[in-house]
């Protein structure tokens, strides 16, 4: 195999493997080169990884050199004891088990789990043995603490995401590693990990509530519009959010539309893509041909959403390649698209903020006005209706409709008598 090779079909992943020809279960690491964007064979530290079935179960291990990846993998020796030789720290586990994720997620989802990790630290000079319940509850009094919420953001409320990553580092040591590893997580860690339980209720119960009302959504796209109407580049955005308003995809899904996806007569959308944007500068965007689900879908466009793309087409002169473009072949940048929604949202005084509010404020509003939880979650694209759920929220309109149709089916309703009068017992003697 070359020293190079051409990196699409990998999608931005930081790191793969590569398996090594005519060695089954041995495959070599190769790293992402950002000045040449290639990848590039690591030569350094540990470059091979390998892999075999112990006892039914699949083992793993990484290593500086093939030869002694081979030797792991043909030794009869480990298949009875994987105890590691030295013990390891939990830095080293660590790096481990980011070294595997890189491999299999998704960039923009490695990046949330590094954000993470950082507050992991904590544990990174202990050997694993000494990673119990106990050290667990030592590391949440630490982050809760004032001095260390200090460098975080101040609306912090819970660190339960960093304690589901810390189980996967435990998991990945007890699967891969050391199996006689018992993975300490307990259930009380994950209400210790709530900072404030009344203001976590709260924001969890507004979550769940968050949705632009119709009046107000139709404000925001003015209010995109008439912006377009002296900024024109501001034009592929207002255009942007009439399609997820009239549609209900994910922004990722959106920007990776083409026109050849479009049905212009039936306003049938193929979506069979998503954009993978990375966090950090730097980093390459991809179109990934695949979706969030890893499956295609079709979606059909309001009347509005598809006479805006109509529109569009028009104006930027194209009808191939990208629609969320300015060339055809970038796709907007996420950030640029997200600062001009927050700014609609600042201008005209609304509360709400990012790009996903659309969808689920399209899932809403779809429900309400339709009742339709199938049609809704084909559009959405939900393998389970408690998906559909999720997104598609209980409106006071939703709500005030029910109890009037309650009231009236009261009102047309006979009166029956739910009780009726007892006989003496001496009409029933006779």
């Amino acid at each position: 195999m070359s020293d190079s090779f051409n990196a699409d079909q990998y999608l931005g992943r930081d790191r793969i493997f590569i398996k090594v020809p005519s060695y089954q279960g041995v495959s070599s690491i190769w790293d992402w080169d950002k000045t040449k964007k290639k990848y590039r064979k690591r030569n350094t530290g540990v470059k091979y990884y390998a892999y075999k079935k112990m006892g039914g179960v699949q083992r793993s291990k990484f290593f500086e050199s093939f030869e002694a990846a081979l030797k792991w993998r043909d030794s009869e020796a480990l298949y009875i004891d994987n105890v590691p030789e030295k013990e390891m720290t939990f830095c080293e586990v660590r790096g481990r088990y980011s070294q595997k994720a890189r491999s299999r997620l998704r960039i923009s989802t490695y990046e949330t789990y590094e954000s993470h990790l950082k507050h992991l630290r904590f544990f990174d000079p202990l050997p694993m043995s000494q990673i119990n319940a106990k050290a667990i509850d030592a590391w949440l009094i630490a982050v809760k603490s004032p001095e260390y919420r200090k460098g975080q953001h101040s609306n912090r409320l819970t660190y339960l995401h960093e304690l589901s990553v810390l189980k996967q580092i435990l998991l990945y040591y007890s699967e891969y590693e050391d199996d006689s590893y018992q993975v300490p997580i307990k259930k009380r860690h994950a209400d210790d990990s709530i900072i404030d339980h009344f203001r976590y209720k709260l924001a969890k119960a507004e979550k769940r509530n968050s949705f632009i009302p119709r009046a107000d959504f139709e404000r925001f796209l003015e209010g995109l519009h008439q912006l377009s109407q002296t900024k024109p580049e501001v034009k592929v955005y207002s255009v942007l959010a009439e399609f997820q308003l009239g549609g209900g995809p994910r922004i990722g899904e959106a920007c990776a539309v083409n026109f050849e996806d479009v049905d212009f007569q039936t306003g049938a959308v193929i979506i069979s893509k998503t954009v993978l944007w990375s966090r950090k500068k730097g980093r390459p965007t991809y179109v990934s041909p695949l979706t969030k689900t890893d499956s295609s879908r079709i979606i059909y466009l309001t009347e509005r959403g598809l006479a805006s793309l109509r529109e569009w087409r028009i104006l930027c002169g194209r009808s191939k390649g990208l629609v969320f473009s300015f060339d055809g072949f970038a796709p907007l940048p996420y950030r640029n698209v997200q600062y001009h929604y927050d700014s609609i949202f600042r201008r005209l005084h609304l509360k709400w903020r990012s790009t996903h509010i659309l969808r689920h404020s399209y899932a809403t509003d779809f429900l309400e006005k339709t009742g339709r939880k199938d049609a809704l979650q084909g559009q959405l694209g939900h393998s389970s209706s408690k998906q559909t759920d999720h997104y598609a929220k209980i409106t006071r309109n939703s709500i005030e409709a029910g109890v009037k149709a309650y009231d009236l089916s009261l009102r047309d309703s006979n009166v029956v008598e739910l009780f009726e009068e007892k006989k003496p017992r001496s009409e029933f003697r006779n």
